[in-house]
């Protein structure tokens, strides 16, 4: 008994027995209660030490029964494993032959599938060949479809590829009839002046139809093959239902602004640009409307329509662009232009501003227009030009007999500066709005070394290279000879 245990008996002591040391009556209950305590703890041990014998008895008799029962139970797991044995190396070569032939039986079964499988395909041309009613080849082709991404390698593949490709221009041609039908009835595609009329349900239920249709004869993506070319419109792939949408806008394009005509002229690249805002502006609030609807219905979350709609009209834009920009130098060869550096950076003038317009209009940062100028010979030429009329412009700055004089640019005595220094603020200022918009910084990069400027200043007027050129501010409306296009027929 240590310290701690010893105090704490004298203080209970001294709380029960108290000051009163003749009253034997404290003590006497404090030896009854500990009477008692000894008494049940030797009761306990008594009890305990009767049991434990019986229980560490009964203990060894429970274990040597488990010990024979193990015994009995491996002696028994001796004779079935000589059996099991047995059995084996007797039906051993008839299993051997089992295998071999339940091997040669899944081998045939596959084949058959296989075989199968082409008389499926057989089956489903067929039927597409027969049937008459657009609603069942639509899901005829469907199943062909379904099978074409199922089969991905082999033979087979190239078999139901064909197949498919061949059902799928097929149903697109019959379809696509019957889609510029409709879009007729629509009066596609939709004119600024032309008074907005609202199409009949049964038009507009045949014009979701249709459009259902050409979703569902999609092509899968693997069928389709690529070719590497200088297109733009390569690089958009729109569903069917928009290339459907886009054909007669590009029947349009090509008919106005390439070739000969008027319009066509390679000096006013705004007048395309324009037209193509203006297609943008007429018809995307349609394609959100009555196209996307369908696509949402269908579950086809991956597809945008009005994003690729716009997509398409602006690859047909950034392609003549790019076309423009490389006729400037082929016909300055021929002596066709007088000034081809100022038409360059006329038309660079008029891209970045079509850039700035399309993401006001799309809400989206469709930069096909900006690789036309980011191409590297192209890109190479654009600072060329702009050092040039850069280089031009500071010297007309510092000839001026103005470049001295003093100008307020705000802030009291403190913001008067030279008239010169203004000037040099303001194409600096240029250079950040004009670059600002290139995709990549490894493109703004060359702009900042090199210095290069075109454009209008802060204060309206034109500097460096648009400075010089003859070309008015962009208002193309005002001198368009295309801004009734949609009236003209091909």
């Amino acid at each position: 008994m240590n310290d701690e245990e010893k105090s704490a008996i004298q203080e209970d002591l001294n709380i029960r027995i108290g000051n009163d040391i003749l009253n034997p009556t404290a003590v006497y209950d404090i030896e009854n209660e500990l009477i008692l305590k000894r008494d049940h703890l030797q009761r306990c041990l008594h009890i305990a030490n009767d049991e434990v014998p019986s229980k560490l008895s009964s203990a060894i008799e429970k274990a040597q029964k488990n010990c024979k029962q193990i015994e009995r139970l491996r002696d028994k797991q001796e004779k079935l494993q000589a059996k099991v044995d047995q059995f084996l190396n007797h039906t051993g070569p008839l299993r051997n032959e089992l295998n071999d032939r339940l091997t040669a039986i899944s081998k045939l079964e596959g084949v058959l599938e296989y075989l199968n499988s082409f008389d499926k395909i057989e089956e489903l041309s067929l039927q597409l060949k027969q049937c008459s009613d657009d609603e069942q080849a639509v899901l005829l082709y469907a199943d062909l479809k379904e099978m074409c991404i199922k089969f991905m390698k082999g033979h087979r593949s190239a078999y139901v590829k064909e197949y498919t490709h061949y059902w799928h221009n097929v149903l697109k041609d019959k379809l696509s009839k019957q889609y510029e039908e409709v879009l007729k009835l629509l009066k596609w595609p939709f004119t600024t002046v032309q008074e907005p009329s609202p199409p009949p349900k049964e038009v507009m239920a045949k014009f979701a139809n249709i459009t259902r249709q050409l979703f569902l004869i999609e092509e899968p993506k693997d069928n389709l093959t690529t070719s590497v070319t200088c297109d733009f419109s390569q690089d958009v792939d729109p569903c069917l239902p928009v290339k459907m949408l886009l054909r007669p806008l590009k029947k349009r394009f090509a008919f106005h602004f390439t070739g000969n005509r008027q319009t066509a002229r390679i000096d006013r690249p705004e007048w395309f640009l324009t037209q193509t805002l203006t297609w943008i502006k007429d018809h995307q609030a349609f394609i959100s409307k009555n196209v996307q609807p369908v696509a949402d219905k269908m579950n086809l979350r991956h597809i945008n329509t009005k994003d690729e709609f716009n997509a398409g009209l602006v690859a047909l834009a950034a392609e003549r662009l790019h076309t423009v920009l490389g006729l400037y130098y082929t016909h300055s060869g021929k002596g066709d232009m007088i000034d081809v550096d100022a038409a360059f950076a006329h038309a660079v003038d008029e891209t970045l501003g079509f850039h700035k317009e399309l993401v006001a209009l799309t809400e989206k940062d469709i930069n096909s227009v900006l690789s036309v100028l980011t191409k590297a010979e192209t890109f190479e030429r654009w600072l060329a030009v702009e050092k040039k009329y850069a280089l031009a412009k500071m010297d007309e700055t510092l000839g001026s007999s103005e470049w001295r004089s003093v100008v307020c640019a705000g802030g009291g005595a403190a913001g008067w500066v030279p008239r010169a220094a203004d000037w040099f603020i303001a194409l600096l200022t240029t250079i950040e709005e004009r670059y600002a918009v290139l995709p990549r910084p490894g493109h703004r990069i060359p702009v900042l070394t090199r210095r290069p400027v075109t454009g209008e200043c802060v204060c309206g007027c034109r500097v460096a290279g648009a400075a010089v050129t003859e070309h008015p501010p962009r208002d193309p409306r005002s001198s368009n000879p295309i801004k009734n296009i949609d009236k003209m027929g091909f």
